[in-house]
């Protein structure tokens, strides 16, 4: 009971040296060091002051050889930070396509979510990695409801505005196809981040009206997800 106790308590504890060491070879892809490290009594499981894990550092660091590596050692493929970042999420954020497959064949969550980014889509949408969005697509992932194919609505003119399909995702901005506007007959103003500085409605040449795609800001989607 005491051994196991201890066991415990050094798994919630600070890395140790040889688990950094861990956490430097597993973000650089070094194997050969990953390997040696974990023959010597490095943690799979180690936490360091951010709660991040080594798999989370090999993710990041796209060497599907280490992610694998450390799997079969034990790693939790869905180790969660406190927002409830996982390794696949730095996998999408960098780009790595084959540390992703790799988390997901292990058995990753393509619909994890983190509090503060939202899906595992939503954060290769919104780093552009278009080749890991198209991965996670055929590994089933859905986004947070405002992901490419998602219906939103961005109404901030008193509830008038215009709706539409999302079409591209660039950090913090939505390309909107436009569909349908909603209460602005006689034109709504242009706003510089939700209309990207066009009147929406009415009767203006540069008017967003349906047929029209516009940039909008993530702020101005007052309305997602919908059916």
């Amino acid at each position: 009971m005491l051994v196991g106790l201890a066991a415990a308590v050094l798994s919630a504890g600070d890395p140790s040296a040889q688990d950094r060491a861990l956490f430097s070879a597993a973000r650089t892809g070094d194997a050969a060091s990953v390997r040696r490290l974990l023959g010597q009594g490095a943690r799979v499981a180690a936490r360091d002051e951010a709660k991040r894990t080594p798999l989370h550092e090999a993710a990041a660091g796209g060497s599907a050889a280490v992610v694998r590596m450390l799997l079969a050692a034990g790693a939790k493929v869905d180790a969660a930070g406190p927002s409830g970042w996982t390794p696949l999420m730095d996998a999408a954020k960098a780009g790595g396509l084959d540390a992703a497959e790799a988390l997901l064949v292990a058995g990753a969550n393509p619909d994890a979510r983190d509090r503060a980014a939202g899906t595992v889509l939503d954060v290769a949408q919104q780093a552009g990695r278009d080749d890991v969005v198209a991965l996670l697509r055929r590994h089933g992932a859905r986004g947070g409801g405002k992901s490419v194919g998602d219906r939103v609505c961005v109404r901030p003119w008193k509830g008038a505005g215009f709706c539409g399909t999302v079409d591209a995702v660039r950090g913090t901005r939505y390309l909107v196809d436009v569909t349908r506007i909603d209460g602005c007959a006689r034109g709504c103003a242009p706003d510089p981040e939700c209309s990207a500085g066009r009147p929406v409605g009415g009767d203006s040449a540069d008017a967003v009206g349906v047929g029209a795609s516009v940039w909008t800001a993530a702020w101005c989607l007052t309305h997602t997800g919908l059916e």
